[in-house]
């Protein structure tokens, strides 16, 4: 019994893939490539909300003096993933937004809201939108 050189899916002893076969690959190849062209681009850019809502986690966060890494430690997250929220690179889920707010010793409205006295974004884009 002969041993082959190749790997199972060769079919010659020398372990080269047949003509046919890399032939194939290759169109498999340029089609996958095509496609990958043919996508659109996504809009990068955060939601507005989003980026309203980082902005005020880190404003309360400041205004309490704690740092990006004391926070983060305090909610079970990476000081980076703090960042990502800050910036709006992350969205921040329901339940985050409420260890963030328990955290700092606030409630979720100052982190939707912003300062007293300002009307919430939240309402000001539904409003937008009436």
């Amino acid at each position: 019994m002969p041993r082959w050189r190749g790997t199972p899916t060769t079919n010659s002893p020398s372990g080269e893939r047949p003509i046919q076969h890399q032939n194939v690959l290759s169109q498999i190849k340029r089609a996958h490539l095509v496609e990958a062209k043919a996508k659109p681009e996504a809009d990068d850019s955060p939601h507005p909300a989003d980026r309203h809502v980082g902005r005020q986690i880190a404003a309360v966060r400041v205004q309490s003096d704690v740092s990006q890494a004391q926070l983060a430690r305090s909610i079970g997250i990476s000081f980076q993933q703090l960042q990502k929220y800050e910036n709006a690179r992350n969205r921040v889920s329901a339940s985050m937004l409420f260890e963030i707010a328990m955290a700092l010793g606030v409630t979720c409205e100052p982190l939707l809201r912003g300062s007293s006295g300002q009307r919430s974004r939240c309402s000001s884009i539904a409003a937008a939108g009436r």
